[in-house]
C-alpha cells in the first residue's frame, strides 16, 4: 500500500494536486513529478498489480508547481475521458471517480470543487478498480478551519490604509492598496468591497472573479470622499477569495472642515461728523477676510431711515482672497440741519461664514454756515475831493463778517471790491482796508464757526455828486445766499 501525502486545488475549473513524490511506475503507466514539499512520505508495502513488480523510486526535485508527463496525460486520456491531467489524472483513475462520488453524492461535479492545500485528520479511502486488494489513500479537504492555509494572500500594506486629512466635500485623490499572491498556488479572487462607510469608494475597474497567478498581484484604487462634519472615519475593505476565505483592510481617514471666509469691516462704524448741508463728504470702508477661503461679495446697499443721504460711489469689490482687505467708498450729503443728525445702515452680503450680512453704522449731521455782517449799509458825510486830501487818507467807515453756522464758512475774494451801484464795475470813489489801513487783498477767507473778520470802507471822491456802491459778499457753499453792504457818499469840490 501506498500513502500519497497530497493536497488538491482548482483553477479554471480544473482539480489540480499537489504532492511530495517525485517519479514512479504504477502499473503500466509512468509518472514523473516536479514537487514543491522537498518530503517523501515513504513507501509502505509493496503492490502486486499482475505485472512486473512494482517499484517506486523517489527523487527530489526543486522545481515547482508542475504535477506529471505529457504521457501520463494522454494515457489517462485515451482511457477514461477525463478533464484531468498530469498526476491528477493517474490519481483519479487509481482511486476511482466514484469513490469522490460516492462521499459527496452520486450526481457531483468534481469540476466545481474549491479545495485549499491544507492537511486534514479525515481520509477518503478507495479500492484499486484493477486489483480489489489494493487499497490507497487520500487526503481531502473537510473544513477551511481544521489547518492552516498553504495559500499566502494578502494586502499590502497588511493592516491598515490610512488617508489621512481631507476637507469635507472634497477628495484625497487615488490612493492604492495591493492583493498580492505570495504563496505557490493560483488564487481565485471573487470579489473587493468596501464596507462600514460609503465615503470610502473603490473606483477600480476590475471585474471579479479573476485568477491571481502565484507572485502576481491585483492593484486596487481608492479614494476617500467625506461628507457632513469633521471628525474621524473608517471602514474595511474587503476581499473574498477561493470560496469562503475573506481578507480585510482597515480604511481610516480624518474630515476636515471645508476653509471658510470671514469677514471683518474696518471700521465697523463710519462717522461723517459736521458736513455742510448740499455738499459731499466720502470716507472709505475697509474689508478684510480673516477666514481661509476668499470672500465673495454678493451685494452692498445702505438701508435705514436716512439711506438717500448716503451713497457709494465708488466701484464694489467683487472677491477678496484670504488674509487680504479691499476698500469701499461711501459718501454723505445732507440736504439739511437736522437735529440728531442723520443715520443708515451700510449691508454687505457676502459668503462669509462668520458675517453673511455685515451691518456697517453710518452717521453724519449736516449742518448750514450762516453769514452775518454788520452793518449792512454803510453812509459817508460829504467829502472833499481826493486832490484835496492828503495822500491815503479820506473818510473811514467799518463793518465785521461774522460766521454765526455750526461749520466753516469760506467769502470768495471776488466778494472783497466795492461795485458802483449802476455799472457794476469796480468804484473809483471806495475802497476796502484792513486793521491796519491796507487795502484787503482779494483773496478767500475761512471763518470757522463763531470767528469774524473786521474790515473798513474809505471813501475818497474822485469826482464831486452823490456816488452809490456795495459791497457783495458771496459763500463758496452755494447753499448760503450772499450778503449785500450798500455804501453811499458824496463828494464836494
Amino acid at each position: 500500500m501506498f500513502e500519497f501525502d497530497v493536497a488538491p486545488f482548482v483553477v479554471d475549473g480544473r482539480v489540480n494536486w499537489h504532492i511530495r513524490s517525485t517519479s514512479g511506475r504504477i502499473g503500466h503507466i509512468d509518472v514523473d513529478v516536479d514537487l514543491d514539499f522537498l518530503t517523501w512520505i515513504g513507501v509502505v508495502g509493496g503492490i502486486i498489480t499482475g505485472n512486473p513488480l512494482v517499484y517506486f523510486l523517489v527523487l527530489v526535485d526543486p522545481i515547482a508547481g508542475t504535477f506529471a508527463t505529457d504521457e501520463t496525460n494522454e494515457q489517462l486520456a485515451e482511457r477514461e475521458g477525463l478533464p484531468l491531467g498530469g498526476l491528477p489524472g493517474q490519481l483519479m483513475d487509481l482511486l476511482g471517480a466514484h469513490a469522490l462520488r460516492k462521499a459527496f453524492g452520486t450526481e457531483t461535479d468534481l469540476s466545481q470543487f474549491t479545495f485549499e492545500a491544507v492537511h486534514l485528520e479525515d481520509l477518503l479511502t478507495t479500492t484499486s478498480r484493477s486489483n480489489p486488494f489494493i487499497t490507497y489513500f487520500l487526503r481531502l479537504p473537510r473544513g477551511a478551519a481544521d489547518a492552516p492555509p498553504a495559500t499566502d494572500f494578502e494586502f499590502f500594506p497588511d493592516q491598515v490604509r490610512d488617508f489621512g486629512s481631507v476637507i469635507v466635500g472634497a477628495s484625497s485623490g487615488i490612493r492604492s492598496v495591493l492583493l498580492v499572491n505570495n504563496g505557490s498556488f493560483p488564487v481565485s479572487l471573487e470579489g473587493v468591497q468596501v464596507v462600514g462607510s460609503n465615503e470610502f469608494v473603490l473606483v477600480s475597474s476590475a471585474v471579479w472573479p479573476k485568477i491571481i497567478a502565484p507572485g502576481a498581484s491585483e492593484r486596487l484604487d481608492l479614494e476617500f470622499r467625506p461628507q457632513g462634519g469633521s471628525g474621524l472615519r473608517q471602514a474595511t475593505l474587503r476581499a473574498d477569495y477561493n470560496g469562503r476565505r475573506q481578507l480585510q483592510l482597515t480604511l481610516l481617514g480624518v474630515a476636515q472642515p471645508a476653509p471658510l471666509p470671514e469677514v471683518r469691516a474696518i471700521p465697523r462704524q463710519l462717522s461723517f461728523g459736521v458736513v455742510n448741508v448740499g455738499t459731499t463728504a466720502t470716507l472709505q470702508l475697509t474689508l478684510a477676510n480673516d477666514g481661509a477661503a476668499p470672500l465673495t461679495i454678493n451685494a452692498a446697499r445702505v438701508e435705514g431711515p436716512d439711506s438717500a443721504l448716503f451713497a457709494l460711489p465708488g466701484q464694489i469689490p467683487t472677491v477678496v482672497q484670504a488674509g487680504q482687505t479691499a476698500s469701499l467708498e461711501v459718501s454723505f450729503t445732507p440736504a439739511a440741519m437736522v437735529a440728531g443728525g442723520h443715520h443708515a445702515t451700510l449691508v454687505i452680503e457676502s459668503n462669509a461664514d462668520n458675517d453673511p450680512q455685515l451691518g456697517v453704522s453710518l452717521f453724519g449731521a449736516g449742518a448750514a454756515s450762516s453769514l452775518l455782517v454788520m452793518p449792512t449799509q454803510i453812509a459817508f458825510n460829504p467829502s472833499p475831493l481826493a486832490p484835496t486830501l492828503p495822500p491815503g487818507l479820506g473818510s473811514r467807515r467799518g463793518f465785521t463778517i461774522y460766521n454765526v453756522g455750526a461749520v466753516p464758512l469760506t467769502i470768495a475774494g471776488s466778494s472783497f471790491r466795492v461795485l458802483a451801484a449802476g455799472s457794476g464795475q469796480v468804484s473809483p470813489h471806495f475802497e476796502i482796508l484792513d486793521a491796519a489801513g491796507q487795502p484787503f487783498p482779494q483773496n478767500d477767507v475761512q471763518l470757522n464757526s463763531g470767528a469774524f473778520q473786521s474790515l473798513s470802507v474809505q471813501f475818497r471822491p474822485v469826482a464831486a455828486g452823490d456816488h452809490a456802491a456795495r459791497i457783495e459778499l458771496t459763500p463758496t457753499d452755494q447753499a448760503q445766499p450772499p450778503v449785500t453792504v450798500s455804501i453811499s457818499g458824496r463828494g464836494i469840490g
